[in-house]
């Protein structure tokens, strides 16, 4: 009896020191105790500019910086520059105008944006075009929201995909 109160003990112990590890999301550990795969910035970039894996990074994108992280869900940050003729495209994908007060939430630092130099600020640019883009699919949905300084060519991107 002194051994089965034992081992009971330590599957409830086993169980409680998995439910904490399995509760980090700062891009240490993804659910379920399972580690969180890294999102390069050409990944992130991808993700938000509607772009296949295939499909290479036009030359005229500069200064990409992204992090981000993958396991069921997805979330990236990228900030990058790129000419009008790139920015028109992205947002012509599929992305619809919004105010600041709609993607502002989403643009907060966090984990993910403590890499950036110069610093993650898409709440200093003025004026600031905002943009949403929602992609249902059957398993996800994507919501993607932008940040667009046109007098600098600065575009601020976060990507979240949430699995249904």
């Amino acid at each position: 009896m002194f051994r089965v109160k034992h081992i009971a003990a330590a599957i409830v112990l086993a169980g409680a020191v998995c439910l904490i590890g399995c509760s980090k999301r700062s891009g240490e550990s993804g659910g379920y105790g399972m580690p969180d795969t890294d999102v390069s910035p050409e990944s992130a970039f991808r993700f938000v500019a509607g772009l296949s894996g295939a499909d290479a990074i036009p030359a005229s994108v500069t200064d990409l910086q992204g992090d981000g992280a993958q396991w069921m869900d997805v979330s990236v940050r990228c900030r990058f520059y790129a000419p009008d003729d790139i920015i028109d495209a992205i947002i012509a994908s599929g992305y619809e105008s919004a105010e600041w007060d709609d993607v502002k939430a989403e643009m907060a630092p966090g984990p993910y944006t403590k890499r950036f130099s110069p610093k993650w600020a898409p709440e200093d640019i003025a004026p600031k075009e905002c943009y949403i883009r929602r992609v249902g699919r059957e398993s996800s949905l994507d919501v993607l929201y932008l940040v667009v300084d046109r007098e600098r060519g600065i575009v601020y991107a976060v990507g979240e995909s949430n699995v249904r």
